[in-house]
């Protein structure tokens, strides 16, 4: 599906099971951009059955069911389950939109509608809207200041006072999904390494640093998040939290190796 040099064998493994393209996106289906119908968009033929599961499987809603899943009519007589920690962290963590790729031009949908194998854009500050699989990093500008830089005289002749120095690394907080404490550092090395495992974020994370491109691969009750709140293991307790100051090889090969995990109980 992609020819793309910078990316992995594991990458372009990935790229082919979910039947996308790196460049593209998945296919508009009767040019309705920005539509929130799944018989609208979506890779190898969209949803074809007649129980809201796409024919790769996944369900067709990106829509995690809450920690007190319980009836609207429910909730509106009882309107104080919705100040439960447990729900108001549930909806502090959201996605409202994303920016997807769709024949190959970015747009801004739902969170709501992605689908497995969609590309998406990933900025500081968004929260990741679905699980999903890093693909690329952009390079973003850095500046540090020098002693010498920073002293008025420097800035007379138009100089610049700051040293530019260009990275490519993103940093995610999940700690509100899996009690994780340290944030998730990636950086351009990491990721272009044919060695490594493939790097997933999940539905919620933050964003706090850099920009990137993934391909969504569970949404929904699929998504790691579902999972958790099915097991009641979500929220995360202090029993959870990882408390070392360094995360451990055999944490970091357990998570990279999420994207995989079946996540139907």
């Amino acid at each position: 599906m992609t020819n793309n040099p910078s990316l992995t064998r594991a990458q372009i493994g990935i790229l082919n099971d979910l039947k996308t393209d790196y460049y593209r996106g998945l296919p508009y289906k009767n040019n309705s951009k920005g539509s929130s119908s799944y018989s609208d968009v979506g890779g190898d033929g969209g949803c074809t059955t007649d129980d809201g599961i796409c024919s790769n499987g996944y369900a067709a809603s990106n829509q995690v069911p809450p920690p007190c899943n319980c009836p609207k009519w429910v909730c509106c007589l009882l309107p104080c389950i919705q100040h439960i920690p447990s729900m108001k962290l549930f909806r502090s963590i959201q996605p409202e939109d994303a920016e997807v790729r769709r024949d190959g031009e970015w747009i801004i949908y739902d969170a709501n509608t992605l689908l497995p194998g969609d590309i998406i854009r990933l900025h500081s500050g968004d929260r990741v809207p679905a699980d999903c699989v890093l693909l690329s990093l952009c390079t973003t500008t850095t500046t540090t200041k020098t002693k010498q830089q920073s002293s008025p005289s420097s800035l007379v002749d138009g100089t610049s006072s700051a040293a530019d120095e260009y990275v490519a690394e993103m940093v995610v907080d999940e700690s509100q999904i899996n009690g994780r404490k340290n944030p998730k550092a990636i950086t351009n090395s990491q990721l272009t390494d044919e060695n490594a495992s493939l790097f997933e974020l999940h539905y919620g994370s933050q964003v706090l640093h850099g920009k990137g491109i993934a391909v969504v691969t569970a949404v929904g009750t699929q998504t790691l998040l579902a999972s958790l709140i099915r097991r009641r293991k979500w929220p995360p307790t202090t029993s959870t939290i990882i408390s070392t100051s360094i995360t451990t090889k055999e944490e970091d090969d357990e998570e990279a190796g999420m994207a995989l995990v079946d996540r139907s109980h």
